[in-house]
């Protein structure tokens, strides 16, 4: 138990104020952004806010409502015996059970509602949709908090960068990063994050785990926003316009990217010579004239669409399939197109099964 004289295991890098606990540092950063950051009237006086806030105080996630932190502990209850009564983010009834199992990956929930919006990760399904860009979403919540990129409203300022949000909750998270709270560790590798849902999304790396299916092609992809991102090849959706010329593009990397045509900025730079480039990639193929010869160097062939880098020119055109959404090799059987040969294998096993049963 910790006393009055324990030295104190937070400390604001604000006002050097000590706490004992994540959450109780985490609720005085936010007070801070208050300060530099009040909600003014005309006259210039502070107002209170409007709603009272709850705080997780495991991943430092905000709530209007303590039922809706008490729904968020639950995540955070799998596999843990006993928490601290002392602890108000405590739950006694983290154990409830969890009727509603999804047959695509076993991922258990207390509510049917919550399993039919989980498996739109697995089906791709986004109902919601964003009038201004056409951009999709799997919950209206996700929508609502989206169109608020478009009217450029992010009320929630860090006060130790300046770094603007869109919601209160990203901006707690955000907070963590700078108090270096990194409480979920991997037990790969040495890279631990602020949040479960990260770590969870990192394990999918060593484990290969793909449970994000394209139903257009059968591709498999480790997060639901990388399956969004390339399902826009199938439908041609382009949402990401320059400012500047017009031009769109898929993905917002890749106008990031193409903005750099217009402001000049070329931010990877040789650490060998000092020549900077404004891709990587055209980095990466310079590094090769500093440790290869001329003749181990095969003439590197870059794709038009999005600057990736190929050392062959079958691979850049078999990735260019990618682009166009052509799909060369067909199914005998019923007739379904794919981009590579692989995956045409691949379902073809799907037939071979179908024969066993």
């Amino acid at each position: 138990m910790l006393t009055h004289s324990s030295e104190p295991a937070f400390r604001c890098a604000e006002c050097d104020q000590g706490f004992q606990r994540r959450s109780s540092l985490i609720r005085h950063l936010l007070a801070h952004s208050h300060e530099q950051n009040p909600k003014a009237d005309p006259e210039g006086k502070r107002k209170v806010p409007e709603k009272a806030v709850v705080l997780c105080s495991h991943c430092g996630q905000t709530f209007q409502r303590r039922s809706s932190l008490k729904r968020h502990l639950r995540i955070h209850a799998k596999g843990k015996d006993h928490q601290s009564s002392e602890d108000p983010g405590s739950l006694s009834s983290c154990q409830e059970s969890k009727p509603y199992v999804c047959s695509d990956c076993g991922k258990a929930f207390r509510r049917s509602e919550h399993l039919m919006t989980h498996k739109r990760v697995h089906t791709g399904e986004r109902p919601f949709s964003c009038h201004a860009c056409a951009r999709c979403f799997t919950q209206s919540s996700q929508l609502i908090s989206h169109q608020k990129v478009h009217t450029g409203e992010k009320p929630h300022v860090c006060p130790q960068c300046s770094k603007r949000f869109v919601r209160r909750a990203g901006l707690a998270r955000h907070l963590l990063t700078h108090g270096g709270l990194r409480p979920y560790h991997c037990g790969q590798c040495d890279k631990s994050f602020t949040q479960m849902r990260d770590l969870t999304r990192h394990l999918r790396c060593h484990t290969g785990e793909k449970p994000c299916r394209c139903s257009e092609c059968g591709e498999g992809f480790s997060q639901s926003a990388h399956l969004a991102r390339h399902q826009r090849i199938h439908t041609g959706e382009k949402p990401h316009a320059c400012d500047t010329c017009g031009h769109r593009f898929r993905n917002s990397s890749n106008l990031a990217r193409h903005r750099r045509s217009h402001t000049g900025e070329r931010p990877y730079s040789c650490p060998t010579c000092g020549r900077s480039f404004r891709r990587n990639a055209h980095l990466q193929r310079h590094l090769v004239t500093h440790t290869a010869s001329k003749q181990e160097m095969e003439d590197p062939q870059e794709c038009p669409e999005c600057g990736k880098i190929f050392s062959r020119s079958c691979n850049l055109l078999r990735h260019l399939l990618v682009h166009t959404g052509a799909r060369p090799y067909s199914c005998v059987l019923c007739g379904r197109g794919f981009s590579r040969n692989s995956h045409l294998l691949r379902h073809l096993r799907t037939h071979a099964r179908e024969t066993l049963y």
